[in-house]
């Protein structure tokens, strides 16, 4: 229980991950840039969750967040 919280008296957790496969090149910052996209995606659709980065979801829920659909 997380009795002080006004959110919840639960505490949840949301995890949002980022992957590297080898190919190419990536810096530290890009995919730490894309797991909190990721996390913010997973917040945003009700917390309690993971996301894995993905960014053909994260354009979509983008445009949904631009037309207040979210």
């Amino acid at each position: 229980p997380h009795e002080n919280s006004t959110i919840s008296k639960f505490l949840t957790v949301s995890i949002g991950l980022s992957t590297y496969s080898g190919d190419g090149q990536i810096n530290y910052s890009d995919l730490l840039r894309q797991a909190d996209q990721a996390l913010y995606m997973a917040k945003s659709l009700g917390r309690n969750q993971y996301k894995i980065y993905d960014p053909d979801e994260l354009g979509t829920m983008s445009m949904r967040m631009n037309m207040g659909n979210y």
